[in-house]
């Protein structure tokens, strides 16, 4: 027996001393670490870096394009030429050579607009991708903060726990001395060295559930798991205000209902680039031309030519056997399934607040009612105590009182966890979590 409290003792000591010289984490500092090195959040970001780069005016199809071009041949033939004068040429192994360059512009003046509704689908695909970016960020910044949340939960359970184990020495204290001096029972000193050991097997359990919720901290931060580190005994609260109120910021900043809402104007400008191809495309081409031809016999020894060429061409499609309006038609299908999609999102984040608004409300409720019961169970284990103290009770009594303690101060502390937790699911449905870092 007093092994085991020796050991308790020591380990609290050197969990003590452990806790003063290791490092804090941060709440902020996780979230940034967690940010920074997420493997999914690095992924969105380089593909929210690609669809930036996609968006421009030259991908668009509103610059003209310019392409240079060469060549050169060479040959040695044997020549035979007969005019309609008379005159003859025949010679054998006549060297030959023929160079062209150009270089070559060709500029869309007119597409029916597509180039331009094309341009307004790229930016929404960047707004997108910056949108996915944000919510995988979202939900890092969830993980990171509920492994945060348990463990300053489960460093709270240990000290709740640690003072049960004292109050249960002072029992011990009091039974020892109510048996030597003749008033008390051996029944009551061996039962409350079975309560104090009951609640070191719960001190034991619960470092190493403290120990596995770092572990699990240390994952999502992409730690080793045995980094050892010490957390801050809380984080600032988080503000809830009217549902109301945040039923119109659900609407704006709840990233589903933002990703649905650009799956819209991007069906809706597909539509316009594919209606676009009815009408006529007019193209302006410029080029500069050399040539340069040479023989070795022959009426023309040499062929040069060399200038600027400029012309327009038109293309207008009559008919394509109902290709284009069988496309039409599906993507008028497709923007109207996107807009049922987006009633629908909008309607569920709707529902997902009013319930998380809900059991925030009754977690409060609860965290009010069990904190009055810490109170209440505080002045029960005290008089309990000094009662068996004076004699006046017994050990039963006095166990009860101080389970009934320890029970409460647990339920107090997953009040406090609940609350945080829902205010957590609030933030996030709202799209608020990402826009406080």
């Amino acid at each position: 027996m007093k092994k085991i409290s020796s050991l308790i003792a020591f380990l609290s000591a050197a969990l003590s001393l452990q806790a003063q010289n290791t490092p804090v984490l941060r709440y902020s500092e996780a979230l940034q670490i967690a940010l920074d090195k997420n493997y999914a959040v690095v992924i969105a970001r380089n593909n929210e870096e690609a669809a930036t780069y996609a968006r421009n005016v030259g991908n668009a199809g509103m610059l003209p394009t310019v392409n240079l071009t060469g060549s050169g041949t060479w040959a040695s033939n044997n020549i035979r030429q007969v005019t309609s004068a008379g005159n003859s040429v025949q010679q054998n192994n006549v060297p030959t050579s023929n160079y062209n360059g150009a270089a070559q512009l060709n500029w869309v003046l007119f597409d029916g607009l597509r180039m331009f509704a094309t341009y307004d689908r790229l930016t929404q695909l960047k707004e997108q991708s910056q949108i996915r970016t944000r919510q995988e960020m979202e939900r890092i910044i969830v993980n990171a903060t509920t492994a945060y949340l348990d463990i300053i939960r489960q460093k709270r359970n240990i000290a709740a726990t640690q003072e049960a184990i004292r109050i249960a020495g002072e029992r011990i204290t009091i039974a020892e001395s109510r048996l030597s001096g003749g008033t008390g029972n051996k029944s009551d000193l061996l039962q409350s060295r079975i309560d104090q050991n009951a609640w070191k097997s719960v001190w034991f359990d619960q470092q190493a559930a403290l120990a596995s919720a770092k572990a699990t901290l240390n994952q999502i931060l992409l730690r080793d798991p045995t980094t050892e580190f010490d957390v801050e005994d809380s984080i600032a609260p988080f503000t809830i205000g009217s549902l109301s109120d945040m039923m119109q910021e659900t609407d704006k900043g709840n990233f589903s209902t933002q990703l649905a809402e650009r799956d819209i104007a991007i069906s809706r400008y597909t539509y316009r680039e594919t209606n676009a191809l009815r009408m006529p495309r007019i193209t302006f081409n410029g080029s500069f031309n050399y040539s340069n031809a040479r023989n070795g016999a022959g009426f023309f020894l040499v062929n040069q030519n060399l200038g600027p060429a400029v012309g327009v061409s038109a293309a207008y499609t009559v008919f394509d056997s109902w290709r284009l309006n069988t496309q039409l038609r599906t993507l008028k299908i497709a923007r109207q399934n996107a807009e049922v999609n987006y009633e629908q999102v909008k309607s569920e984040n709707r529902m997902a607040l009013t319930m998380a608004y809900n059991r925030y409300l009754a977690a409060l409720q609860k965290q009010e009612l069990e904190r009055s019961n810490v109170q209440l169970a505080e002045e029960n284990g005290n008089l309990a105590l000094d009662r068996y103290r004076q004699g006046i009770t017994g050990i039963l009594e006095v166990n009860l009182a101080q389970q009934s303690l320890l029970d409460s101060r647990i339920r107090l502390l997953d009040a406090d966890y609940a609350v945080q937790q829902q205010a957590l699911e609030l933030y996030r449905i709202m799209g608020r979590l990402v826009q406080q870092q």
